[in-house]
């Protein structure tokens, strides 16, 4: 399973990358928001984890553009150091399949990503 990740900070990104890759995913990491829409058209990843506070486009705005604009049913988890519940609220709105605020373990992520596909596998 391919798991696109955009994060901006970077040593976040390395541990994310690092836990993945440990329990047997295939990552592409990516800082940037332009290479994260690049990374999305040409890799075609399994999963999107993306940073909602992301400069350029912002999670939520990639997530809305993925839904409507690309017509893309593809698993994205929104990260943020944000506990507003608005914002939560707009990622489900905007079609996020999960939500994780920072600050938070690696492996809760592999666990939310197991549980996102855990249906796909079943």
């Amino acid at each position: 399973m391919k798991i696109l990740i955009c994060e901006e900070e970077e040593v976040l990104l390395t541990a994310i990358e690092f836990r993945l890759q440990k329990n047997g995913f295939s990552v592409i990491r990516t800082n940037d928001a332009q290479q994260c829409v690049k990374h999305l058209q040409e890799d075609h990843p399994d999963m999107l984890i993306i940073d909602l506070d992301m400069s350029g486009i912002s999670g939520l705005e990639m997530t809305d553009k993925l839904r409507k604009e690309m017509n893309s049913d593809i698993p994205i988890i929104l990260l943020s150091d944000l506990e507003d519940g608005e914002e939560l609220h707009k990622a489900f709105e905007f079609g996020a399949n999960d939500f994780v605020t920072k600050p938070f373990k690696p492996v809760e992520l592999v666990i939310r990503i197991k549980k996102l596909f855990m249906p796909m596998t079943a």
